[in-house]
């Protein structure tokens, strides 16, 4: 895991920690399952704006995505395994 993953994981425990951290963890699975869904949506925003920082500093456009029809790009098919 990289620093930059380490300290967002660190942040988004941060987040929920409190006075109902216990509650939101154990006993409301719904508030649990919105936590998670909110750092795996944070998971894809940092490796998104990884991809494009990387693509900008190689001269490409910052978006690449396939249109319909055409076979899929790296960035779709890294897309796609995260979803």
């Amino acid at each position: 895991m990289t620093d930059r993953a380490s300290a967002f994981e660190a942040h988004a425990d941060r987040q929920i920690s409190g006075p109902h951290e216990a509650r939101i963890r154990s006993g409301k699975p719904r508030a649990a399952a919105l936590v998670e869904q909110r750092k795996q949506l944070s998971r894809r925003r940092l490796i998104d704006s990884a991809f494009v920082a990387l693509r900008e500093k190689h001269g490409s456009p910052p978006f690449d995505d396939a249109l319909p029809g055409e076979p899929l790009t790296a960035f779709n098919e890294i897309r796609k395994v995260f979803a």
